[in-house]
């Protein structure tokens, strides 16, 4: 922790002594945007063990098989619903 101080330190020491014009924004800009990771590595540290979010958890099946059945659902509904409406269709027709 006390080496993140020592670098928040000496860049707020460094945005002082650099003068502010359009030649150097780019360069404060760079130099307020490690100060703000600095600044959050000090309110939330990084803890020893855990890994990332959503390390521990494993994919059940494939992502494709949702994809197909939805598709299935999808196809054979449509023939279910068109063969209805096509034989009211015809019905009506005939009379």
């Amino acid at each position: 922790m006390s080496s993140t101080l020592a670098k928040i330190a000496e860049i707020e020491a460094e945005m002082a002594r650099t003068q502010k014009n359009k030649a150097t924004a780019h360069h404060l800009g760079l130099l307020k945007a490690r100060l703000a990771k600095l600044r959050r590595e000090l309110i939330t540290p990084k803890g020893g063990g855990g890994g990332g979010p959503g390390e521990g958890a494993k994919p059940l099946h494939h992502p494709g098989i949702p994809l197909f059945f939805s598709f299935l659902f999808s196809f054979f509904s449509f023939l279910f619903f068109s063969f209805f409406f096509f034989k009211i269709l015809f019905i009506h027709e005939r009379h």
